[in-house]
Parts: C-alpha cells; structure tokens; sequence
C-alpha cells in the first residue's frame, strides 16, 4: 500500500513519462470536452502542470468560463492511470523553461505550425493546470480501488 507521498512519486513519474495526457474542460453547455495534450510537471510535482494552445482554441473559451479541468495520464501496459483535477487558466505572460516550451512545442507542431513559427511567443497561449486531487489507481502495484491525495498547494477553486 502506498502513503501519499509515494502515491504522488509514483504520479510525477507516470506523467513524466506518458508526456500525453488526456485534458478535459467543460464547454458552454455543461458538457466535458476531452483531448490529447502535451503536459510538462513543474518542478514541485503533479501540483501544477504546463501545456500549449493557440490562443483562440475551444479550450481556451472553456477555461475563461468554466476553469475546472481533469487531466488522465497512462503508461503502457497501462495498468497504472493517474487522475488529475483541479483548475486551469491561460497565463497572461506566457514564461515557461526553455526545456519544457522544446517540449511541448515539438508535441504541438503538427497542430499549429503557424502559431509555434512565431519567436516572439505572442501566438499561443501557456495553459497553466493548478491541480488540487490526485488519484491512482494501480492493480498490479496493489491499489486496487483509486488512492486520492489533496494536493494542499492549491485549494479547491483556485
């Protein structure tokens, strides 16, 4: 059995290693909208996690009205999944580490080509998840019903 700081160890590794997670916002209606995205844990952990958009995106819009996200990251076999929730905005001032914009620029290439031309970095939009639960689930490591750990860096609706 796991104590949370090993259950946000283990986290930080499967995001870091997965690197695509599955990001969803709630649109307009209500509804969740789901979508691969490149995701880059800062250097505190799973607390708050980096992502790229062009700034007119869905996404976007989603988070301006409603910034509940939930993220889902998975390593192959995938018997481990690590479900992330908490709240996402777009930063203002757009100032990540070189190493993770490289990263996440070369994930998001194919899907915005123009945007990512742009040095200048006016172009697109830093999503910035402030993550608040943790939960992993991991039959073949023993968690057989998902450990959930508060994040306490960042309370519920920040």
């Amino acid at each position: 059995m796991l104590n949370d700081t090993q259950a946000i160890e283990l986290a930080t590794q499967i995001i870091n290693e997965a690197f695509i997670g599955t990001l969803s916002t709630v649109d307009e209606h209500g509804a969740p909208v789901c979508r691969l995205m490149g995701a880059v844990a800062d250097d505190s952990g799973p607390h708050r996690l980096f992502s790229l958009s062009g700034k007119d995106t869905r996404k976007i819009q989603h988070l301006e009205k409603n910034p509940a996200i939930c993220w889902v990251f998975g390593v192959p076999p995938y018997d481990t999944s690590v479900m992330l929730r908490g709240a996402g905005k777009r930063l203002e001032t757009p100032v990540v580490p070189q190493p993770t914009w490289d990263r996440l620029a070369d994930w998001a290439r194919p899907y915005a080509a123009n945007v990512l031309t742009d040095d200048s970095h006016h172009a697109f939009s830093v999503i910035v998840s402030n993550i608040h639960t943790l939960e992993i689930l991991s039959p073949s490591r023993g968690i057989k019903s998902p450990h959930v750990v508060k994040l306490d860096r960042f309370a519920e609706g920040d």
